[in-house]
């Protein structure tokens, strides 16, 4: 903890340094001699504050969200994130005699940044429900969510590091999406991050080279009774929902009587996914317009 008394007592010093110091203006035989004193005892004073209260942290980190949108953290930022006595004050560790971030504020304050800044990225590293980890290039979706845990505790190590320069901020899915696991021939839909609805699918025919393609995408419409029309082809559906173009999407497939399993290698659909009807109906309900998708193999 900081010497109050002794700051008040340098304080004071000061101020009956300043005094001598102006005398010296209207004493001009004596000035010379006298201002030179009281300019190095300030300076003495000066040096000795300076050693009782540690600098702030000299971090410059410029937050990237994407889009040319950025936040900027310095000195004085930084200040405002760090743990306080319950009269204001600064807190300063007895063990590393120096400030301590407050994770309460720095939390706070990636949530509210969350908040306002979508995160635009053309990359995305995502989680599946089998526990891999996808990584994706030049996705389509581009609006993210400031993963806000994970930059807090970034933050918090960078402003006590002082470290400087732009930071690409982490960012995940909105917690509401469809996930689409093209080997495992599995559909999932998740809300708030909870598991909603699933089902076996039939997904474009490999052996034709009509493969569903992998990418993070959106449901772009949804649209009820109406007749898919292709080269050689014309399906009437009951759920249409879209996702790559108004080509390729999600719909009940009544002509299947079997989904999943290695089925989409030889007798595939032309690259849509084909769910049974009983469960494109339900998916329809629960999602909406704007909803990511995310297929890969």
């Amino acid at each position: 903890m900081l010497n109050r008394r002794k700051i008040r007592s340098l304080i004071h010093r000061i101020a009956a340094v300043a005094c001598a110091v102006i005398l010296t203006i209207s004493m001009p035989m004596a000035g010379r001699t006298v201002k030179a004193a009281g300019n190095g005892e300030v300076q003495a004073v000066l040096e000795n504050i300076a050693g009782l209260t540690p600098a702030a942290p000299e971090c410059q980190i410029t937050m990237d969200f994407g889009g040319g949108r950025t936040f900027e953290i310095g000195p004085e930022m930084a200040m405002s994130l760090m743990k306080t006595n319950p009269d204001g004050s600064y807190y300063v560790s007895p063990a590393s005699n120096y400030y301590e971030v407050d994770m309460d504020k720095v939390k706070a304050l990636t949530a509210a940044l969350g908040a306002i800044y979508p995160v635009t990225s053309n990359t995305l590293t995502f989680k599946t429900t089998g526990g891999a980890t996808k990584k994706f290039q030049h996705t389509v979706f581009h609006d993210r969510i400031l993963n806000a845990n994970s930059e807090a505790d970034y933050l918090a190590s960078a402003i006590m590091q002082g470290k400087k320069g732009a930071h690409a901020v982490n960012s995940i899915l909105p917690d509401s999406y469809v996930e689409i696991n093209l080997t495992g021939q599995k559909a999932y839909y998740y809300s708030q991050g909870k598991l909603l609805w699933s089902s076996d699918v039939v997904t474009g025919n490999t052996s034709l080279g009509r493969n569903t393609p992998e990418g993070v995408y959106y449901i772009r419409s949804k649209v009820r009774n109406t007749t898919l029309i292709g080269e050689d082809y014309a399906s009437f559906v009951s759920y249409w929902m879209p996702f790559v173009g108004n080509s390729i999407g999600l719909h009940d497939a009544s002509w299947r009587s079997r989904f999943g399993g290695g089925i989409y290698k030889t007798n595939g659909s032309h690259g849509c996914v084909n769910l049974p009807t009983g469960k494109a109906g339900p998916l329809y309900d629960l999602i909406s317009v704007g909803t990511p998708v995310i297929a890969y193999y």
